[in-house]
């Protein structure tokens, strides 16, 4: 809770009544002062004088409400000045109260405040398991699906090109002729092509049809795991792993995972902002941020890319399982399934999976519930 006044004894007067109904109550004496601590702090409500210097009640309601949109902000307004506090009602305030400031009103308004903030919570979370359960069910009907065209396709698919292999090799070495087995030989090379591009997309569809891997979740040291991790993905020579740059702590925390469906985890995410930020227009280079908190709240590891911003069509549909136009390779289409895969995996091994998007970058964070005692 935030109180706004440039008059100390209301100041005073409004911390006092608002700790004693149990109010966690910071202070500021302007408009500067409050976004400050706005940006520094998570508050759930703000009461706020209309006439502070510096800055009009309409301009620090915006201000506020840029650095948390769902802030609930409480004018506080003379007689005289009713109009202004319609129009800071019009810019985003929650309500309005008439000084001098009837405490128990302020009180109900305190309340019915947080109540909405509950709420809202409540039903953000909600909507989150519907739509994790949505994608968990897409994602088993593909890889059903995905995992019979694999069994129908793949052995006759490797005997095609094997076959066309030894076929453009037997050509080579044949002499006269030479228009002609020219033509047959870029007939059997496009054809060896195409059945390879068939093969790599059937290997994306593999990928659908895998479920996490049974393997029983283990208590594991988390810096220690990401540092493996990180030099595993080095050593594989794996895309992007050259641009990520690994931040820990030094503080021993233990988290239960099965480790190996966790590097799978971690392994889509580095991909896809790979992938995601070699579509990009412009020379930027990739730089990807792989911070560990080990601090006395929820463990996590958060992978971040600074220079990605994405649409709001692509944010809004981040973990659905899609096949994209693949522009890098030449080739027409490929699988785009990872985030997909490491929302499953996440999922099932009770670890949170939160995306964050905006103007100062994408990240994927992985909030680990601590250990059972």
């Amino acid at each position: 809770m935030l109180v706004i006044d440039d008059d100390p004894n209301l100041q005073r007067f409004l911390q006092t009544a608002l700790t004693r109904m149990g109010f966690e109550v910071l202070a500021a004496e302007s408009g500067a002062g409050a976004i400050t601590i706005a940006a520094k702090n998570g508050l759930d409500a703000c009461i706020c004088d209309l006439k502070l210097p510096g800055m009009s009640g309409e301009e620090i309601i915006a201000a506020l409400l840029k650095i948390d949109p769902d802030l609930d902000i409480i004018v506080m307004t003379g007689y005289a000045t009713i109009d202004s506090a319609i129009a800071c009602m019009k810019a985003g305030a929650y309500d309005y109260l008439q000084k001098p400031v009837d405490m128990n009103r302020l009180e109900v308004i305190l309340r019915r405040a947080a109540e909405k903030r509950i709420l809202e919570r409540r039903l953000a979370e909600l909507v989150n398991t519907r739509e994790r359960l949505v994608r968990s069910e897409k994602l088993s009907l593909a890889g059903k699906f995905a995992g019979a065209i694999l069994h129908e396709m793949n052995n006759p698919l490797s005997i095609i090109i094997s076959n066309m292999k030894m076929v453009k090799e037997s050509i080579g070495q044949l002499s006269g002729q030479a228009k002609i087995l020219t033509e047959i030989n870029g007939a059997i090379g496009d054809s060896i092509e195409g059945a390879e591009r068939i093969s790599e997309l059937l290997s994306g569809l593999s990928l659908v049809s895998m479920q996490p891997q049974g393997e029983e979740r283990t208590l594991v040291d988390l810096r220690s795991f990401v540092v493996k991790w990180h030099q595993g993905i080095v050593a594989r020579g794996f895309p992007g792993a050259g641009d990520v740059r690994l931040v820990t702590g030094h503080e021993l925390r233990r988290v239960l995972v099965s480790p190996s469906n966790m590097m799978t985890a971690l392994d889509n995410i580095l991909t896809f902002l790979q992938r995601a930020h070699a579509r990009k227009a412009g020379d930027v280079e990739p730089r990807f941020d792989v911070l560990v908190a080990l601090g006395e709240g929820p463990v996590s590891i958060e992978i971040r890319d600074d220079s990605l911003i994405l649409s709001e069509g692509q944010r809004l549909a981040i973990f659905d399982p899609r096949i994209d136009l693949d522009t890098e390779s030449g080739k027409t289409l490929r699988m785009d399934i990872g985030l997909a895969i490491a929302s499953q995996i996440a999922a099932s091994q009770q670890v949170e999976l939160i995306f964050e998007s905006g103007e100062k970058g994408t990240s994927f964070i992985l909030v680990f519930q601590p250990p059972s005692a």
